[in-house]
């Protein structure tokens, strides 16, 4: 009989240590989703940063070649 008590204690632990491992298993998964949600708007924002940059290249680039024209136009008045 004590050889049964212990051997359903046994079964109990090992159900205890299997369901505490799904627990952090599930908590891990948990984390792990949330981070690439949070990775997922880093991207979209980091996507809509380079558009921004990239305007703002276009916008640069076209003052330097007004910037260029003007000064050829005050080199032939000179």
């Amino acid at each position: 009989m004590f050889s049964k008590e212990l051997q359903e204690l046994d079964r109990n632990t090992v159900q205890y240590m299997i369901e505490e491992q799904q627990e952090l298993l599930n908590e891990q998964q948990e984390q792990l989703h949330e981070q690439r949600e949070q990775l997922c708007e880093q991207q979209i924002k980091l996507h809509e940063q380079r558009a921004v940059l990239n305007e703002q290249q276009t916008v640069i680039n076209t003052l330097k070649a007004e910037i260029q024209a003007l000064k050829t136009q005050l080199d032939k008045r000179s």
